[in-house]
């Protein structure tokens, strides 16, 4: 079931994540409120990528989410936080390549199912980015994208 987007002012949405909700949707959200704030195209889609990227970390990682996308000071804010077991190693798993993937013999697993390069793009598509634990438990996302 898709989740509703909820108004938190005239500068804010924000999406409940779960394992159900469809990331075209997220990206769809995403896209849809950086247009309505005169972005163009480009910062648009790589907007919606990003989001993508940390939803679908969510939705692997984390029994539940919550995506909150605002307005300030000519740029977007995001904020990504779950309810999963946190990371072990916050600056490892920013490195390409990385992967929670493990077999039961210690080794990586195959078919993987990711590349690990998913934090490590939102960090370069933005322009300031923080990973952290989440306030009681899980993790916290933020990064500020600008013109």
């Amino acid at each position: 079931m898709t989740q509703p987007v909820s108004c938190l002012n005239a500068e804010t949405v924000r999406v409940a994540i779960d394992r159900e909700t469809p990331l075209a949707y997220i990206q769809s959200v995403a896209r849809n409120f950086a247009l309505a704030r005169g972005f163009d195209c480009r910062f648009a889609a790589e907007l919606a990528i990003a989001v993508s990227e940390l939803a679908s970390n969510v939705q692997k990682f984390a029994e539940a989410g919550r995506l909150d996308v605002s307005y300030r000071d000519m740029a977007v804010e995001v904020v990504v936080t779950d309810s999963g077991p946190g990371l072990m190693a916050p600056e490892l798993v920013l490195n390409d390549g990385f992967t929670t993937d493990i077999g039961l013999d210690g080794m990586p697993a195959f078919p993987r199912r990711s590349l690990g390069m998913g934090l490590g793009a939102v960090r370069r598509m933005s322009d300031s980015f923080e990973i952290a634990p989440g306030p009681g438990g899980g993790t916290r996302v933020w990064f500020r994208k600008s013109r």
